[in-house]
């Protein structure tokens, strides 16, 4: 088994989606009083099985359907033919059992709403790329990215913390999840040629490259309009700490806007990565010294 092959299919640039989320909510849960361990660490857990699951669904489903031909991203486990299909299902599948494993005690700890959440996350999981209506092909997914791993991951296990829902979860999900969805503009704007070819409808393959450039534009920016909603509610570091990245962001949208669309656009999925990491730190950062 060549495992160097197999951690590359669970794409661990992008493991930043299930990484940023806990630091987050964490951090607020910190501000309010009610941050617990061990709710993170499951959390985490759980999180990270299930972008790993979505990660080799994708892999596998995007090569039975053709997706993966003249790609012109990294190469993946199942179109390079290190495992077959069927292998690489199978496994996604072991990664969901995982996260159900972790996320037994946080439905114990949560109740029925903690339980709708996890199964809608287990469904997206799959119905990503599978299934009679896939979102990466219908364009929605970006949607579902912002959905999922901002607001529903990130008020979600704020609710495990605190035990209560509050307005402050939906600031803080769309923060988290317009810079998760970067990952997803910039491999949508690399590949939205051939995903046209495929019947991928991707925002940017309906809508074209300009609309690309400028999605991403506002996906990396967007977050610090959202500030603001932190500074009237007298949370100043929240709302200024992660300022530190406004620069390097406006570089980055400078950058991508002039780069020439196909491979040259691999460079900016770990830099987007980092970026939206970086912010979560830094707005993790802002909350806690916010509660001192």
């Amino acid at each position: 088994m060549n495992w160097k092959a197999w951690i590359s299919a669970t794409r661990p640039k992008t493991l930043s989606a299930a990484l940023a989320p806990v630091i987050v909510a964490s951090a607020y849960s910190f501000n309010r009083g009610g941050f617990q361990l061990w709710i993170s660490i499951c959390a985490l857990l759980a999180c990270l099985a299930i972008q790993i699951a979505c990660n080799l669904f994708n892999d596998a489903i995007d090569f039975k359907k053709g997706a993966d031909k003249d790609r012109q991203g990294p190469t993946r486990i199942t179109q390079s033919g290190e495992a077959s299909y069927e292998k690489v299902m199978f496994v996604a599948k072991v990664f969901l059992g995982i996260a159900v494993l972790f996320g037994i005690p946080l439905v114990v700890q949560g109740g029925l709403p903690i339980l709708g959440l996890g199964l809608f996350s287990l469904f997206f999981t799959y119905a990503y790329t599978g299934g009679p209506f896939p979102l990466a092909y219908l364009g929605i997914a970006d949607f579902f990215v912002i959905l999922f791993f901002g607001i529903i991951s990130v008020g979600g296990l704020s609710y495990l913390h605190l035990a209560y829902f509050s307005p402050e979860f939906l600031i803080l999900g769309l923060q988290v999840g317009l810079l998760c969805d970067i990952m997803l503009a910039v491999n949508n704007l690399r590949d939205f040629k051939t995903d046209k070819l495929v019947g991928k409808n991707t925002l940017v393959a309906r809508f074209g490259e300009a609309f690309g450039k400028s999605q991403i534009v506002f996906l990396v920016l967007g977050p610090f309009l959202l500030n603001y909603i932190w500074f009237l509610k007298g949370m100043y570091y929240t709302a200024l700490v992660n300022y530190i990245l406004f620069f390097p962001g406006i570089l980055y949208c400078f950058s991508l806007i002039r780069t020439e669309v196909g491979p040259k656009i691999n460079k900016f999925l770990p830099l987007g990565s980092l970026y939206y990491l970086s912010f979560s730190i830094f707005l993790a950062i802002g909350m806690c010294a916010d509660r001192v």
